[in-house]
């Protein structure tokens, strides 16, 4: 990329939060790479944009995950207002 070109690239700052064992572990492992954890982060997003089938892969695992994790909570809501259902019941009718 010219030097022109890339001046005018447009960069964006991400603010995320990660479990500290989890950031711990991601930074001895860019350390032990000589690499920042933005070299790393940088070269995730250029494998998103290039469709890498191994980082959409992991994204689909992610989106599995979570999607998984809603049917979870639904499913716990669900016997919650069951119960609560079924214990107006019981006292209504006695």
């Amino acid at each position: 990329m010219s030097k022109s070109v890339k001046s005018i690239e447009r960069r964006k700052s991400l603010h995320f939060n990660l479990p500290a064992s989890s950031h711990a572990a991601l930074r001895v492992q860019c350390f032990k790479k000589e690499i920042t954890m933005q070299d790393f982060f940088e070269e995730v997003s250029h494998l998103v944009a290039s469709e890498s089938q191994i980082v959409l892969s992991i994204m689909d695992s992610v989106a599995m995950k979570k999607k998984n994790r809603q049917l979870e909570k639904f499913t716990e809501t669900d016997t919650e207002s069951l119960y609560n259902m079924i214990e107006r019941e019981i006292e209504s009718s006695s």
